[in-house]
């Protein structure tokens, strides 16, 4: 990703401002406006800010690919902690494949470390 005028946390704190203080029209637009960036990447940003630390550091070291680290950014902090731990330990890579697996059984309520 290309550097932006914003951080991914400064996205996610003004997107949820803005959604809870009623701003009329569509908040990423308003966003956009304000920044430059597209929606896209504006949402892309915002997911990505609710990853763990240490997996947001692979995603910017690009141990981890952009889009395993929006997948994993829909697991819960629990489920987030059991990937990393997996990856850090086992130095594993993983498919797009494999975390839209982890994505699709963490919103399913079936994931877990075993």
């Amino acid at each position: 990703m290309v550097c932006h005028s914003l951080t991914k946390f400064q996205y996610a704190m003004k997107y949820h401002a803005q959604k809870h203080q009623g701003v009329k029209g569509n908040t990423l637009d308003v966003l956009k406006n304000e920044s430059g960036d597209s929606p896209k990447t504006i949402q892309r940003l915002v997911y990505l800010a609710r990853l763990s630390d240490e997996l947001l550091g692979y995603v910017d070291e690009k141990k981890l690919g952009l889009g395993q680290g929006l997948d994993i950014s829909f697991l819960k902090p629990e489920e987030q902690a059991w990937v990393w731990e997996i990856i850090s330990i086992n130095g594993l890579a993983m498919t797009p494949k494999q975390s839209g697996e982890l994505k699709r059984k963490s919103l399913e309520g079936t994931l877990t470390m075993i």
